[in-house]
């Protein structure tokens, strides 16, 4: 994940910028924290998981899963809902930088 294609795609568009030199630099120690603070939250999560579990999955476990299932459901109902109808030419997002 330290090399993903998304950190590259990143970087160059970060360079393109008009304060490039600043953030640039910047990005790096955020990004390195960022992958350690989701790297602790993961060890913590399974951490928990642990002391819930006793070899079987938890009850714990079944409604995490099935809330997150929920969740994904209604985020690709709600974009679903919000694509362009048939014949109407899509709206494109504004140019940035």
């Amino acid at each position: 994940m330290a090399i993903s294609p998304l950190l590259i795609i990143v970087v160059i568009l970060m360079l393109g910028t008009k304060r490039a030199r600043s953030n640039g630099p910047a990005f790096i120690p955020g990004w390195i924290v960022g992958l350690a603070m989701l790297g602790c939250l993961v060890l913590a999560l399974i951490g928990v998981g642990k002391i819930f579990c006793d070899h079987h999955s938890s009850t714990l476990a079944y409604g995490t899963k099935l809330l997150l299932g929920l969740l994904f459901f209604l985020l690709a109902y709600f974009t679903w809902q919000k694509r362009p109808q048939p014949g109407k030419e899509p709206q494109l997002p504004p140019r940035g930088f």
